[in-house]
């Protein structure tokens, strides 16, 4: 396997914002001081290294991939994003580990993505949470996600039509992915002169909000977002909104959020048409408390804490990415600035004990009182050994 990189003590790599080593930072730690080992940049892929950085903290999918590995190809990319978890979860005092190997896997299903172009994170996640889905359904031979809850539906048509739904997405896509990441919601298109009306479902494993309302208003915070996001839109005279039953364009679509995964990513669309950034900032709870903002207030546990998300900054003529992220080692805010990581107390990313969320790209929120256990970190700790010896 690739492999790691060891720094001398006076490198920029081995050091934080203090001029402290970041060795001696971890010599001091108790058993777990894994989780600051950073990624090398082979060439505008910080988007990269900062999704993979969100997706190794998050330990429910960390914890199931590595007690599955032994099921993938080993030259899937399944195997691939194992190989270099398992170099990122490392009891040794590296700095830094190369995922050369991963990418070159991604390119080779996908033209998407090159080494020397800059990507979009959002769109990165999507596609390797997609791979994964696709990959670990394969060997899975009974219903591995729970049944979806129905009863925040408002008719029975309302709750047949969604058992089809979900009866035809154990069918097709039977994985745990779809458990741990899936936003499920309704979408209704009705006409407003006939009263015809459609209702469909879609999961997706993002949720994209928009942050800029139709009347150019901007959003302030990822409540008002997911409000916006699900209120009732007009589509009157409008291109390719004419209902199908008596041709009237006069449309009303709405998309209703009626269940939510252990894990729930945001992504804040802040790249409009033309190149334009939407750089104001939108306020990004530590604590998001879902239930009064889905239509399906009665199921579950809908209360979430930030644990770790992407952060743009501004550069000549580009975009840089950087991931803060909770790491569930030591329950530790780390930077990852690529091959660079140090402990975000003191830093220029913390102010008034609230970390600087603003220029956030992609959010990651974990059910609130989900915690990892001793057990559960000398698990994945072993099973990332296996990997590494073979």
């Amino acid at each position: 396997m690739k492999t790691f990189y060891k720094t001398n003590k006076n490198s920029i790599f081995n050091r934080n914002v203090f001029g402290k080593s970041l060795s001696s930072q971890l010599d001091k730690k108790a058993k777990y001081c894994n989780g600051a080992i950073g990624l090398i940049n082979n060439g505008n892929i910080c988007y990269f290294n900062s999704v993979i950085q969100n997706l190794k903290n998050v330990y429910l999918l960390s914890k199931y991939l590595l007690s599955s590995y032994i099921f993938f190809d080993k030259g899937g990319f399944s195997f691939k994003y194992c190989e270099l978890l398992s170099n990122l979860i490392n009891q040794d005092k590296y700095q830094y580990t190369d995922p050369g190997e991963l990418l070159s896997k991604l390119k080779e299903i996908s033209s998407l993505f090159r080494f020397e172009e800059q990507n979009d994170c959002c769109f990165c996640i999507i596609y390797i949470l997609n791979l994964l889905e696709k990959e670990t359904r394969k060997f899975t031979k009974q219903k591995i996600f729970k049944e979806i809850q129905t009863y925040g539906f408002f008719s029975e048509k309302e709750k047949e039509l969604f058992s089809k739904y979900q009866n035809k997405l154990y069918e097709r896509r039977n994985s745990p992915i779809i458990e741990l990441f899936y936003v499920f919601q309704e979408n209704i298109y009705k006409c407003q002169k006939c009263q015809y009306t459609n209702i469909s479902f879609q999961g997706t494993n993002v949720l994209n909000l928009p942050i800029m309302k139709i009347n150019n208003k901007e959003i302030k915070s990822i409540e008002e977002a997911i409000s916006y996001y699900q209120k009732e839109q007009n589509h009157f005279n409008e291109k390719d909104f004419n209902c199908p039953k008596c041709s009237a364009n006069k449309i009303t679509t709405q998309s209703k959020i009626i269940s939510l995964p252990q894990v729930l990513i945001i992504n804040l669309m802040r790249f409009g048409e033309k190149k334009i950034i939407y750089n104001h900032n939108v306020e990004a709870p530590n604590f998001l408390d879902m239930e009064n903002l889905i239509m399906n207030r009665n199921y579950a546990n809908y209360k979430y804490e930030l644990i770790g998300f992407i952060k743009y900054i501004e550069e000549e003529n580009s975009v840089h990415n950087i991931a803060i992220c909770k790491n569930f080692f030591d329950n530790v805010w780390y930077v990852y600035d690529d091959s660079k990581i140090f402990n975000i107390n003191n830093s220029k990313y913390i102010s008034n004990h609230n970390i600087d969320t603003s220029n956030g790209l992609l959010f990651f929120y974990g059910r609130k009182g989900e915690y990892i256990t001793e057990e559960t970190k000398d698990f994945i700790i072993k099973k990332a050994a296996e990997i590494r010896k073979e």
